[in-house]
C-alpha cells in the first residue's frame, strides 16, 4: 500500500510539473537566445536548445496564448537563419536542417500580433519582420529556383505583407524603392500563377499593369489567367502588351495561339510569317503556318474556290517542306505532308465518284485520268507517313493512313500488318519497335 501512496504522488507531482512545464520552457527559451547571442559561435548549442524549449512553449497552453512567446520563438528563428547563412558562406554544401527557418520566423511574428500584444511587443515583433525580410527573399529565391512555387509563394508574399505592415507602422522597409516593391510583386506573381494560386496572380499582375510596370509577361500573365472566363477581355491585355513590346517574341506567339483557338486562319498568317523572321529555324512555326494554309485551302475545296484552293495547297506544302529542310525527323512536319496529300486524294476520289456515267471513250478518259491523279497523291503521301511512323510507332492516325494507303495499292500483306498495329493501339497495346526504320 505504501508503494502504491509513492507512487500515485509522484504521478501527481509529474502532473504539476507538465502544467507548468511551459511556462519554464519560455523562460529558458528567452534565456537561451541571450546566451547564444553573447557568443554566438561558442554558444551555437544554446540555439539549438532554445528552438527545442520555444516549440514546447508555443504548443501548449498557457504560454501558447501569449505574444512573448510568438515573438521570442520568431526571434529564435531569425537567429537560425542567420547561422545558416554564415555556414553557407563557409561550406557551399552546408545543408540546414531547419530549411522552412524563414517563413517560421514570420508565421511566429505574425502570430504574436493577433495575440493582443502590447506596445513593446508590437514593436519587437515589427522589428522581427524587418529583420526577416531578407531571409524570406533569399528562401523564396531557392525554392522558385527548385520549382517548389507554393513555397516561394509564401515567402514572397510574406516580404510584401511585412512591407505593408512596417509602412502602417512608419518604418523604413527593404521594398520602398518603387523599383524594388514592382519586382516583389512581379516574383510573387510569377509564383502564385506557377503554384495554381490564379486568383492572387491576377491581384499581383493587375497592380503591376496598372503601374505601367515595364515586363512583358505581366501582359502575357493576366491574358492566360483571364482567357478561360472571357478571352475578348483578356485579349485586351495580350494586344496592349503587343503595342508595347511589339518585338517581344513570347507576346506574339500567345497572340498566334489566341487566333488558333479562336480559329480565325487568315489573320494567323501575317503574325506566323512575323514569327519566322524572328525566329527562322523553329520548325514548328512553318508546320503551324502550313496548317493554317491547309486549312484555308479545305475551306476553299468545299467551297469550290479552285483557283484559291490550288494557291493555298500551294503554300501549304511550300512551308511544310521548309519545316522538312530544317528538320527531317520532325513528326508532325512528316505527319503534315503526309495528310496534306492523303486529304487531296480523299477530296479527288469524291469527285470521282461523284463523276456522271461516262461510257464513252473521252469519258473513259476522263475516268482514267482522275483515278490515276488520285493514284499520284497517294504515292507522295506514303513516304511522309512511312517517316512518320517511324518516329512515332504507336500514333493511330498515322497507322489509319498507312492501312488505306496500302490498300489502295493493292499491298495486302501492308494493309494487313498495319491493320495489327493499329488494333493493338485500341486495345492499349505498345507496339514495341517501328515497321519503317
Amino acid at each position: 500500500m505504501k508503494n502504491y501512496l509513492i507512487l500515485v504522488g509522484l504521478l501527481l507531482s509529474l502532473g504539476m510539473s507538465a502544467q507548468i512545464e511551459p511556462e519554464k520552457a519560455l523562460k529558458k527559451a528567452s534565456r537561451e537566445l541571450g546566451t547564444y547571442n553573447l557568443d554566438q559561435i561558442a554558444n551555437t548549442a544554446k540555439l539549438d536548445e532554445a528552438k527545442s524549449n520555444i516549440e514546447i512553449a508555443t504548443t501548449n497552453e498557457p504560454t501558447q496564448g501569449m505574444a512573448f512567446a510568438w515573438i521570442t520563438k520568431g526571434q529564435i528563428y531569425n537567429e537560425i537563419c542567420g547561422r545558416d547563412l554564415r555556414n553557407k558562406m563557409m561550406d557551399p554544401n552546408y545543408k540546414s536542417s531547419f530549411a522552412n527557418a524563414p517563413l517560421e520566423a514570420y508565421d511566429a511574428f505574425e502570430r504574436s500580433l493577433t495575440l493582443n500584444p502590447k506596445k513593446w511587443e508590437i514593436k519587437d515583433a515589427i522589428k522581427g519582420l524587418a529583420e526577416n525580410s531578407g531571409n524570406l527573399i533569399n528562401y523564396g529565391i531557392q525554392m522558385y529556383d527548385e520549382q517548389k512555387y507554393s513555397n516561394a509563394y509564401s515567402a514572397f508574399n510574406g516580404v510584401l505583407m511585412t512591407h505593408e505592415k512596417l509602412k502602417a507602422n512608419g518604418e523604413k522597409s527593404i521594398l520602398d524603392k518603387e523599383d524594388e516593391y514592382n519586382n516583389q510583386l512581379y516574383i510573387t506573381g510569377l509564383s502564385a500563377m506557377n503554384s495554381g494560386k490564379n486568383s492572387e496572380a491576377i491581384v499581383l499582375f493587375d497592380k503591376l499593369y496598372k503601374a505601367n510596370y515595364d515586363k512583358p509577361a505581366i501582359y502575357d500573365a493576366l491574358y492566360k489567367l483571364n482567357a478561360d472566363k472571357d478571352i475578348n477581355a483578356a485579349y485586351q491585355y495580350l494586344e496592349a502588351g503587343r503595342l508595347k513590346f511589339p518585338d517581344d517574341i513570347g507576346l506574339l506567339f500567345t497572340e498566334i495561339n489566341h487566333y488558333l483557338k479562336l480559329n480565325k486562319m487568315e489573320t494567323l498568317i501575317d503574325k506566323l510569317k512575323l514569327a519566322i523572321q524572328k525566329e527562322p529555324n523553329n520548325v514548328s512555326l512553318y508546320t503551324t503556318l502550313g496548317n493554317v494554309y491547309d486549312n484555308l485551302q479545305q475551306k476553299d475545296t468545299e467551297a469550290n474556290n479552285v483557283a484559291k484552293a490550288k494557291e493555298n495547297f500551294d503554300n501549304a506544302e511550300t512551308y511544310y517542306k521548309s519545316a522538312l529542310e530544317k528538320d527531317p525527323k520532325n513528326f508532325d512536319s512528316n505527319y503534315s505532308l503526309g495528310t496534306l496529300y492523303f486529304n487531296k486524294a480523299a477530296a479527288l476520289t469524291k469527285a470521282l465518284n461523284s463523276m456522271p456515267d461516262d461510257f464513252s471513250k473521252e469519258g473513259q478518259k476522263k475516268y482514267d485520268a482522275k483515278k490515276a491523279e488520285i493514284g499520284t497523291f497517294f504515292e507522295k503521301a506514303l513516304p511522309y507517313f512511312k517517316s512518320a511512323e517511324s518516329i512515332d510507332p504507336n500514333d493511330k492516325n498515322t497507322l489509319l493512313a498507312l492501312k488505306e494507303i496500302f490498300a489502295r495499292m493493292n499491298d495486302a500483306n501492308s494493309s494487313i500488318e498495319f491493320k495489327k498495329r493499329l488494333e493493338n493501339v485500341d486495345k492499349g497495346i505498345k507496339n514495341q519497335s517501328a515497321f519503317f526504320k
